[in-house]
């Protein structure tokens, strides 16, 4: 028993263990922005329309910080912000444009701070021009003391188990390719810097500005063109980069059309479809300057919300933001209403269905919020199964290991019975319609008795009586427990048409049959009841240890005013007793 109790022991390890591996697996949930174009707001526009581009652009990332709080402040965990480059800082004094963004995050509920810089950033996408890029970063951590900001084109950072690799794509287009050669030397050592912080085996996402896709602006000309324009030699070392397995997803900004579907994986615009893989890995984040985007209604502006697993699970969500029309009554608002309402309460299945329904709203702002509404229960849901496996997995190994330890002890304290010689007396079976089968049994057990009182210099042989009472066992067959039993039985309906009554009355008899000794005997009497025999097999299971023929007369074992046929049967029972008695019988077969 003690190795089985070691063997519960470490099995309960496992589970607890198992359920601890479950709940906390390696995932890393952020928030991702980018193009916020703070500095060049009027670049492509008029003097007016850039002072109104200047304002929508700030209130485009005073939306991204303040809708990021409000995730953290419901309780979703949001390990980091990443933003993946162009502030627009390519003309201004970098400690000028630290001093400018940093009131921005330090409203930032979330303290560590990632960053890239993106082609915008530097003077004319020059390489050389990264320095004033670093003194901004340099600058805006030493403004922010109480968030970690970190330039990941400079250091990589691991978090929950996945490591996070900046790749400094803001040269890539190369002037549509006109720099391509002079610029491969900087963007050739970039992607080797690259290649060796992707660890083996360690998941990794890499964060970037330019996406290596096509982009989707065609300009006054109308012509595809590809985002990234670098040189034949470090294009293959990027695609070798991206087809490792330890990288999960690819996350970049860069593009400013106001077609949603460019941010949610869809190439149908694309003319150039991306390969499997790249496509698959992947993510661009919508901007959060107006840029390019005006006079589009709806907008295609604001963030990505992303959850990636270090198993290659990647749910990236895109938080739309727009104004807000006063005089328009927000089409399934109700819905999302209920939604929320039932979510608080982690109502999570009927939160869902609302949220599905929700999802067909036209309106920008309900339909993001049921997008991720819908995804968040989603995941909440799936978690909650994952749990249930897990605690019922835990309950039914329990109840193995709990009926095989019952098994176990029952077996054994069996075995023991067995060897002691103590068995079970069966009702015996009539080979004659008038045979008193019921005195017989009590006649028999009533004989062992007397026998052990006679040779009581003998060893102990205790013989089970019809209660069973040697074993433990709660019922009896001949006086009357058994017709309990079955009424028991009887009362408990059918199931499906399996007659479960059935079955449950049947349990003792298959007790007995496997675990204990069973004399099975067979009475009839003759003679006007005068004279009786017996035949009598000792059995385990499907194997007859010992077999007896008795017969006995009335004038063997008279008693005054005793009816023949009870002297016949107790002189039987007599005969039979002290067979069993005086063989020493075991359930050891030879």
């Amino acid at each position: 028993m003690r190795s089985l109790g070691r063997v519960f022991l470490a099995c309960v390890w496992f589970l607890v263990a198992a359920g601890c591996f479950t709940a906390s697996a390696q995932t890393v949930t952020f928030v991702q922005l980018t193009d916020a174009h703070l500095f060049d707001a009027g670049k492509h526009r008029t003097a007016q329309a850039g002072y109104q581009d200047y304002l929508d652009n700030r209130s485009g990332l005073e939306w991204a910080v303040s809708d990021t709080n409000r995730l953290v402040a419901k309780g979703r965990c949001i390990d980091f912000v990443a933003f993946t480059g162009d502030f627009g800082m390519e003309d201004v004094d970098p400690k000028d444009a630290a001093r400018e963004v940093a009131p921005f995050f330090r409203a930032l509920m979330v303290k560590k701070i990632l960053l890239v810089p993106g082609n915008n950033d530097l003077k004319g996408e020059d390489p050389g021009d990264i320095g004033r890029y670093q003194t901004f970063v340099t600058q805006l951590a030493q403004l922010l003391p109480e968030h970690r900001v970190i330039d990941l084109t400079q250091t990589a950072d691991t978090v929950n188990g996945i490591r996070l690799v900046g790749l400094n794509s803001a040269t890539f287009k190369n002037q549509n390719g006109k720099l391509r050669t002079t610029n491969s030397v900087p963007q050739g050592v970039e992607m080797r810097r690259v290649k060796a912080e992707i660890q083996p085996n360690r998941p990794t996402l890499i964060f970037t500005h330019i996406p290596d896709l096509e982009d989707p602006y065609r300009g006054e000309s109308n012509e595809t063109r590809n985002s990234w324009n670098i040189a034949s030699e470090i294009q293959g070392q990027w695609e070798g980069i991206i087809n490792r397995d330890e990288v999960l997803g690819v996350f970049a900004g860069h593009f400013h059309d106001a077609r949603r579907a460019v941010y949610m994986q869809d190439y149908s615009w694309a003319s150039k479809k991306p390969t499997a893989v790249e496509g698959k890995k992947t993510w661009v984040a919508p901007p959060l300057a107006v840029k390019f985007q005006a006079d589009a209604k709806p907008q295609a502006r604001g963030l990505l919300l992303v959850t990636a697993g270090s198993d290659g699970e990647i749910v990236a969500v895109p938080r739309w933001f727009g104004y807000a029309d006063p005089d328009a009554i927000p089409d399934k608002d109700s819905i999302l209403l209920q939604a929320e309402t039932e979510a608080n309460r982690r109502y999570w299945e009927r939160a869902l269905s609302f949220y599905s329904q929700a999802l067909s709203s036209t309106d920008p702002g309900v339909h993001a919020a049921a997008e991720h509404g819908y995804l968040y229960a989603r995941d909440r849901m799936h978690r909650w199964h994952m749990w249930k496996r897990v605690i019922w997995g835990g309950l039914i190994f329990l109840g193995v290991l709990t009926i095989a330890v019952v098994l176990y002890r029952v077996a054994k304290n069996s075995k023991t019975e067995r060897d002691q010689g103590t068995f079970v007396i069966e009702t015996p079976g009539k080979m004659t319609t008038d045979a008193p089968v019921e005195l017989f049994g009590a006649a028999l057990v009533q004989a062992s008795d007397e026998i052990r009182a006679v040779y009581s210099t003998e060893r102990l042989l205790r013989n089970v009586g019809l209660s069973d009472a040697g074993t433990g066992a709660a019922f009896t067959v001949l006086s009357g427990a058994g017709d309990v039993l079955k009424d028991i039985a009887d009362s408990i309906p059918d199931v499906h048409g399996v007659k479960v009554g059935k079955i449950f009355e049947r349990i003792p008899d298959i007790y007995r049959y496997i675990f204990k000794l069973r004399l099975e005997c067979s009475l009839g009497v003759y003679d006007n009841g005068s004279s009786a025999c017996v035949h009598a097999s000792l059995r385990f299971r499907w194997t007859a240890v010992k077999t007896w023929v008795e017969s006995a007369n009335a004038a063997e074992r008279g008693s005054a005013g005793e009816p023949a046929q009870v002297t016949a049967v107790k002189a039987l029972a007599w005969k039979l007793a002290s067979d069993i008695l005086s063989q020493g019988v075991t359930g050891r077969t030879a």
